[in-house]
C-alpha cells in the first residue's frame, strides 16, 4: 500500500470511528494542539448484574483459526511484540492471534498511575482494575475481535473481587456502545483544555445525579 492509499485508509478509519462531525473535530484539534487542546473522557464502571449476554459475541473465538488469551508474564518477546516493551508488574496483557499473526491486543493494570489522552493521569487506588490500550490491527477490522478481547478482559475480572474501571473518549460511540454491553455504567466525564500546552481548567461531571464518584477521579479536577 503506497504512502497515499495509507493515509486515505487512516482518514476512512478515522470517521468509521469516531463519526463525521466528531471525526472533523478531533482532526481540527490535533492540528491546534500546540496552541489548544481540549479532550474528554468517560470513565465506566463494570456493573455485572447489568450484563446483557445477548448483545455479547458467543464464546470461543470470532473467526476460525483465531484464538484469544492473556500472556503469562515470562513471555517477554510475545509482549513486546504486541505492546512494544514488557508487561509491567500490575498489567496484564490479552492478544488475538491466528497461525502466529498478531491481530490485536487489549490490557488491564491493577492500581498505580494510570494515563489517557495527552498526558493526563489519575492515581488508582491498589484495589481499582483499569481496563486499557485496546487495538486491532486495521486489516482485522469488522471481524468483532475488539469484542471478543474486551468480553476476555471482562470474564478474567469475575473472580479478582476488584472494582473493574474503563476510559474512553466522550466522542468514540462505537467503542462505548460494546462497554455498556460488556455490564459497564458511565460514572463521570473528564474533561481537560491546555493552552499553549499548559492546563487551564480540569473538570470532573458526575453522569447522571446517582452517580458514586470515587475520590480518585474527583482528585483529578484538583
Amino acid at each position: 500500500m503506497n504512502s497515499q492509499s495509507e493515509f486515505l485508509s487512516r482518514i476512512a478509519s478515522h470517521f468509521r470511528q469516531f463519526g463525521l462531525l466528531s471525526g472533523l473535530k478531533l482532526l481540527l484539534l490535533t492540528r491546534l494542539r500546540n496552541l489548544f487542546y481540549s479532550e474528554r473522557f468517560l470513565f465506566l464502571e463494570l456493573h455485572p448484574a447489568d450484563l446483557h449476554p445477548a448483545d455479547l459475541p458467543p464464546a470461543g473465538s470470532p473467526e476460525d483459526g483465531v484464538i484469544i488469551r492473556a500472556l503469562a508474564a515470562d513471555e517477554i518477546q510475545a509482549c513486546i511484540a504486541a505492546i512494544g516493551r514488557v508487561q509491567r508488574e500490575n498489567e496484564t496483557v490479552f492478544v488475538a492471534e491466528r497461525d502466529g499473526e498478531l491481530l490485536g491486543y487489549a490490557r488491564t493494570q491493577l492500581g498505580g498511575a494510570y494515563s489517557f489522552g495527552k498526558g493526563a493521569e489519575v492515581v488508582l487506588p491498589p484495589d481499582i482494575l483499569m481496563l486499557k490500550g485496546l487495538h486491532v490491527a486495521r486489516a482485522a477490522r469488522g471481524r468483532r475481535i475488539g469484542r471478543f478481547l474486551n468480553q476476555a478482559r471482562v470474564s478474567a475480572t469475575h473472580t479478582t473481587g476488584k472494582k473493574v474501571f474503563v476510559s474512553a473518549m466522550s466522542e468514540n460511540r462505537p467503542a462505548l456502545k460494546n462497554l455498556w454491553r460488556s455490564g459497564f455504567q458511565d460514572v463521570a466525564e473528564l474533561s481537560r483544555i491546555t493552552v499553549l500546552g499548559k492546563p487551564v481548567s480540569r473538570q470532573v461531571r458526575p453522569c447522571g445525579s446517582q452517580a458514586r464518584v470515587p475520590q480518585w477521579l474527583k482528585d483529578f479536577a484538583r
